[in-house]
């Protein structure tokens, strides 16, 4: 296994966005719940954003997949994720991929803050 994918021990749930689609409320519909592959990272740091705006992370993770900014992620796995209740969603604000020195592997890694609903309407 490639050192960018190796170790990704722990499950994650990600509900995707596909960037443009919306409610009638004005709130982002995310995609159905997809258990994934992460190491996850719990801790608190900055970072800026593209119009210069200081923001606030909760923690990263290296994942398996792409994943757009704008979805959301939650620790666990998919058969243990609560049914109703408050849920700990994490949105992805920021997306980045590091290739390997040979250009042939991709280490993605996202960063996350404290998502402010409880739980993403559907598509």
């Amino acid at each position: 296994m490639p050192l960018e994918t190796d170790e990704l021990n722990q499950k994650a749930v990600l509900r995707a966005w596909d960037g443009s689609s919306y409610d009638d409320y004005g709130e982002k519909k995310i995609g159905i719940a997809t258990e994934i592959s992460v190491r996850w990272k719990q801790g608190r740091s900055t970072t800026i954003d593209v119009l210069g705006n200081t923001v606030a992370l909760d923690s990263k993770a290296i994942v398996d997949r792409e994943v757009k900014v704008g979805s959301v992620m939650w620790l666990g796995e998919l058969e243990c994720l609560p049914v109703s209740g408050s849920i700990d969603w994490r949105e992805v604000v920021d997306y980045s991929e590091i290739p390997d020195i040979k250009g042939e592997e991709v280490r993605r890694l996202v960063s996350l803050q404290k998502y402010s609903l409880e739980t993403p309407a559907s598509i």
